[in-house]
């Protein structure tokens, strides 16, 4: 592994662990590495091919992409645009836009994979990690890590969204809509082949 490779892999431990930090800067996330913005910038750059900067506020939009498809209505875009590290709403939509091609007023309503282009191939992960390329080798503790987070992610999706509904709606009877299979449309046919065999051979029908 180069020096490239390593404080690539060092900058994405900083990264996931700070996205919940998105006022911090370049020299901040460099000092974290115990390197200059200079040098951090030059080695993360060539291990990604995207620089640091570029990489860190791409994962912000990508997570605010998520957020606006998933999020309440009370959430508002400007809170996004804070939580994405922009001080204007403004300048949030531009970078927004661009990214995504739609303001996020108009992509909330019909939102699409908050996923964008990536020559580093990682991603945002929700509800709040990171995708790192696949020939990352993952351990057994990491995968089961992965997926308890994602099951408390889904159990508090689920629990948010109902608490948006009223009582009467959360009474109602669970249905669930099933296609007809072909083994269900042969036993139909059978059914009804006996019912008409059935009516043929009673005494009312003669």
């Amino acid at each position: 592994m180069t020096s490239a490779d390593r404080t690539f892999r060092a900058f994405l431990d900083v990264l996931g662990a700070t996205l919940d930090e998105p006022d911090l800067s370049g020299a901040d996330l460099a000092a974290r590495l115990h390197l200059s913005r200079f040098h951090a910038d030059r080695l993360v750059a060539a291990a990604a091919g995207e620089p640091p900067g570029a990489l860190r506020r791409r994962i912000l939009l990508e997570r605010a992409a998520y957020r606006l498809a998933t999020a309440a209505e009370s959430v508002r875009v400007v809170d996004l645009a804070h939580e994405a590290g922009f001080d204007t709403h403004d300048g949030f939509t531009r970078a927004f836009t661009r990214a995504f091609g739609a303001p996020p007023s108009v992509w909330r309503r019909v939102p699409r994979s908050h996923l964008l282009p990536a020559p580093s191939k990682v991603h945002f992960q929700p509800p709040g990690s990171l995708r790192l390329p696949s020939d990352r080798r993952i351990t057994a503790m990491d995968l089961v890590t992965r997926m308890t987070e994602h099951h408390v992610w889904l159990v508090g999706e689920m629990l948010e969204r109902a608490g948006r509904l009223d009582a009467d709606v959360l009474d109602r009877p669970v249905t669930l809509s099933v296609g007809r299979s072909a083994r269900g449309t042969v036993s139909t046919r059978r059914s009804s082949t006996r019912r008409a065999s059935r009516r043929r051979c009673s005494p009312t029908a003669a």
